[in-house]
């Protein structure tokens, strides 16, 4: 009997079996291709019943992605990678996010060491916004996950026809053969597998966003910031929109962006280039401060600006980092981060978890 390569076939199995890591392997009715989907039907191996179809995509990573959809029309994402060490029997929280919307939060269940499953009801909101959306972002265990949505909105309508023209051939009607799943059926397939698609998680290598939320997500697990998750755009606070990839915490808020080589001639001209960004805002008392520190052999550029108006007061603390060849990171923070008491980070080790943050790929 003809198989996908075997890693394929059994990702594409989990996700479907979501929960019963016990349950026996799939086996392909048949296969196609959704534009950059490695696509199929499959039997389950004890029942010999049509089981579910299932797309999949390897990305650049090493991570798989997975999109099934069973018999009972239950949608799941499935993701996997050979690098993980899971714990099963655990749930994972995760917070996806689709082109800069607001936070979808979930559980991850990992099937083994090595997948884990997210259930997909048709009717939620995480469906909706899959389906349409160019760029999913995943934040689970301290690490953000990116991810290029090629085909989305094509896969899920031809995925459900799927499952449909199989339910159809189950009952002995005749199955609809829309063009783009006109594959020939065959209970067992000969012709050796396509060649594993292929999806880019970035669309260009210098996409300031993707990396900038890279640098965020890569600061919250080294600063160790209390309950810190990322924020969407619409939950960035007013005094941070502008300022890059937000993130909020029991510490407070802060923003991460990047600026290219071109924006200044040294990080020092960053810090005033924020300074006078924010007097010019400031309708009331303004005070600003500037100076450099060297921590771990690393210069960090600082600026400190407070304004008190009929808006109230805010003040906004500037850690800048100058990445030779390639531009400045400036780490943003308002409320309080710099302080030590109340369980909140001190200075130091901010920026110490900054320069990690920021030299760490």
């Amino acid at each position: 009997m003809a198989r996908y390569p075997a890693i394929v076939l059994s990702m594409v199995s989990a996700a479907c079996v979501f929960g019963s890591p016990g349950r026996s392997s799939a086996e392909v009715i048949r296969k196609f291709n959704i534009g950059p989907w490695l696509a199929g039907a499959y039997s389950d191996d004890a029942t010999k019943k049509f089981s579910h179809c299932a797309g999949s995509a390897a990305y650049k990573s090493g991570i798989w992605m997975i999109v099934s959809i069973s018999r009972n029309f239950e949608w799941r994402i499935g993701f996997s990678s050979e690098n993980w060490n899971l714990q099963q029997n655990q749930q994972i929280p995760v917070q996806m996010t689709f082109d800069g919307s607001a936070p979808v939060t979930g559980a991850a269940f990992p099937i083994n060491t090595k997948q884990a499953v997210i259930p997909m009801p048709d009717n939620s909101s995480l469906a909706n916004l899959f389906r349409a959306a160019n760029r999913m972002s995943v934040y689970a265990q301290g690490q953000l996950f990116q991810f290029v949505l090629t085909g989305t909105s094509r896969l899920m309508p031809e995925l459900a026809q799927c499952v449909r023209a199989e339910l159809a051939i189950e009952r002995g009607e005749r199955p609809p053969t829309p063009p783009a799943i006109t594959a020939t059926r065959s209970v067992r397939p000969t012709p050796p597998p396509p060649p594993v698609a292929t999806v880019s998680e970035q669309p260009q290598a210098d996409n300031l966003e993707v990396v900038s939320m890279r640098i965020a997500s890569n600061l919250l697990l080294q600063a160790q910031l209390p309950n810190a998750r990322l924020l969407s755009a619409s939950e960035t606070p007013s005094m941070l929109k502008g300022h890059g990839t937000a993130w909020t915490s029991d510490a407070g808020v802060g923003a991460i962006s990047l600026l290219p080589a071109s924006a200044a001639k040294d990080s020092q001209a960053v810090g005033s280039s924020m300074i006078n960004s924010d007097s010019s805002t400031c309708k009331g008392d303004f005070a600003s401060g500037r100076s450099s520190e060297m921590v771990d052999d690393t210069i960090v550029s600082k600026a400190f600006t407070a304004c008190k108006d009929s808006g109230g007061t805010r003040a906004i603390r500037y850690y800048i980092l100058h990445k030779e060849g390639e531009g400045f990171v400036v780490f943003a923070n308002a409320g309080g981060q710099a302080e030590t008491e109340g369980g909140r980070a001190s200075e130091a080790t901010f920026q110490a978890a900054a320069i990690k943050a920021a030299f760490t790929h």
